[in-house]
């Protein structure tokens, strides 16, 4: 009986001796030594293992003793577009097969994880994705249809929760633009956040991840966005962008840049982001060249996925000042909601958008000048034969620019999309 006492006694310890963590796990949460340090510590009691190749959604390759390892993505989409275009724009229909995106990224991690680094190079430059050229005020400087580099940056984590990011990467700005391309629900992003984002910088973002990932709070400061910087560029003055950036996962953590639910999350999962920016700038405006400007910039999103049913929604407010009597100022604001659901799992989605910029009467510039408003609605069908990796999609997309004080000169222009997208 007593040995038989024993032995219930060891296996009913043996979950907590799996569950304990060793002395290092602790005192890098306490953030008294960090990963690199207690991974240093833990070789010198192990052997390690042998390097490993294998697949992740993308080539993984590990060397588990000198805590390194690199995954290699390629991300290819090839599309058919007609574009049935307002007789404003002279009925100049158009019909075209397009590579609109033909990327490699390379991502990994050094010193068992207390480093991790991103490097996307962009060989199609993305010259069919926009709406407009956003090069200057508020652009992210794109050579449209040339090579590029898009993000290049490095992450420090000397201990759990703690991330500093100092390289060139999307501006937090707009949840949709900071999603994976790859793992988008439409082919393109909507109207408004094309309109709204920053597009990418220079700089350096530290965040925070509190409550085990549910809480995730952070700030940024870039380069900026006077006329000059932008993508691959140094900054032409002493003037930046900055502001800070919270999100909330009240029912866990979720991967928001993943549009969908091709997972089919068997729990509902939430989460709700809003950003803030604030930027200084020397810009060329109207009809004053190289005026001081102060930009301001709230957006902030909410999203669900359940049982292959999703829901996207963002708001976006963006104030314009100049410091020139001659100029007005702008303020205006967008949105968009898109919703899809799997009508079978994993397989076949269809999903509808609808989007709107406000362009107070004309004067925020870009795709707005002259215009009231542009509304969008969209819809797509996407076929999955795996997940993100292998899908089409189908989408119709409709945009009308309400002209400012003469409805009968709004332009309204449709266009048929049918994309194939290979993550691999």
């Amino acid at each position: 009986m007593r040995i038989k006492g024993l032995l219930i006694l060891a296996l009913s310890a043996l979950p907590l001796v799996a569950q304990a963590k060793t002395l290092e796990e602790l005192l890098v949460e306490k953030g008294v030594i960090t990963k690199g340090e207690a991974s240093a510590t833990s070789a010198g009691r192990s052997s390690g293992g042998n390097a490993r190749v294998y697949y992740n959604e993308g080539t993984r390759i590990e060397f588990p003793d000198a805590g390194f390892a690199t995954q290699i993505n390629t991300l290819i989409q090839t599309r058919y577009t007609f574009a049935d275009n307002s007789e404003q724009l002279g009925d100049n229909n158009t019909s075209s097969v397009d590579v609109n995106q033909a990327s490699l990224f390379v991502t990994g991690s050094a010193l068992h994880n207390e480093f991790r680094y991103v490097l996307w190079a962009d060989m199609a430059g993305n010259s069919n994705t926009k709406l407009s050229d956003r090069q200057g005020s508020y652009g992210d400087g794109h050579s449209y249809g040339n090579s590029q580099l898009n993000d290049a940056y490095i992450v420090w984590s000397p201990c759990e929760g703690w991330d500093t990011q100092l390289g060139q990467s999307r501006a937090f700005v707009s949840r949709q633009y900071n999603s994976n391309p790859a793992k988008m629900q439409f082919a393109d992003e909507s109207v408004a956040s094309d309109f709204f984002n920053i597009g990418r910088h220079n700089g350096v973002t530290q965040s925070f991840s509190l409550a085990d990932g549910k809480v995730v709070v952070g700030g940024a400061a870039y380069n900026g966005i006077s006329d000059g910087e932008g993508v691959s560029r140094s900054g032409v003055d002493t003037n930046h962008a900055v502001g800070g950036f919270v999100r909330v996962n009240p029912t866990g953590k979720m991967d928001v840049y993943e549009e969908g639910d091709v997972n089919n999350t068997e729990e509902v999962a939430t989460s709700f982001g809003a950003s803030y920016l604030y930027a200084e700038a020397h810009n060329s405006v109207g009809t004053n060249p190289y005026t001081d400007t102060e930009g301001n910039i709230v957006n902030v999103d909410a999203n669900l996925k359940y049982a292959g049913f999703s829901v996207h929604g963002e708001y976006y407010w963006r104030d314009l000042q100049t410091q020139h009597s001659n100029l007005v100022d702008t303020s205006n604001q967008g949105g968009y909601v898109q919703v899809g659901y799997f009508v079978l799992p994993g397989e076949l989605e269809v999903a509808g958008r609808y989007g709107i910029v406000s362009c107070d009467d004309g004067a925020a510039g870009g795709i707005c000048a002259g215009q009231d408003d542009i509304n969008e609605a969209a819809g797509t069908i996407n076929y999955y034969w795996w997940k993100h990796q292998m899908k089409a999609q189908l989408g119709y997309f409709s945009v009308n620019n309400n002209a400012v004080g003469a409805s009968d000169d709004d332009i309204n222009t449709s266009r048929w999309i049918l994309q194939l997208s290979g993550w691999f």
